[in-house]
């Protein structure tokens, strides 16, 4: 999206009940580096080397896609460096593919 400000306007039926300006500057962040995961009993944890120039308004989303399954995801607070997603339903060989987005 563009820089600007941006008006929502929320509705009751046919009556607007709110009005809400927004201001909006996109951002540049490089991406996690250093990715890596292991399991621990039916967990999943993923640990990531953080980008720079993230702030306290970005979040991490988390995404497992396995091979022929459901995507398994989750957000993250910003200042993570880790995440675990819990009871993973995964036979030993299944393949995949993970991701760290910010």
């Amino acid at each position: 999206m563009p820089a600007g400000e941006y008006r929502f306007l929320y509705y009751e039926s046919e009556d607007v009940v709110l009005t809400q300006v927004v201001s909006y500057t996109p951002e540049t962040v490089g991406f996690p580096r250093d990715i890596r995961w292991t399991r621990q009993g039916d967990d999943l944890v993923i640990q990531w080397t953080p980008p720079e120039g993230t702030n306290a308004q970005m979040w991490y989303k988390v995404l497992l896609f396995p091979e022929g399954g459901n995507v398994i995801s989750d957000v993250i607070a910003w200042d993570a460096s880790s995440a675990r997603l819990a009871d993973i339903p995964l036979e030993d060989g299944a393949t995949g593919t993970l991701n760290v987005a910010s």
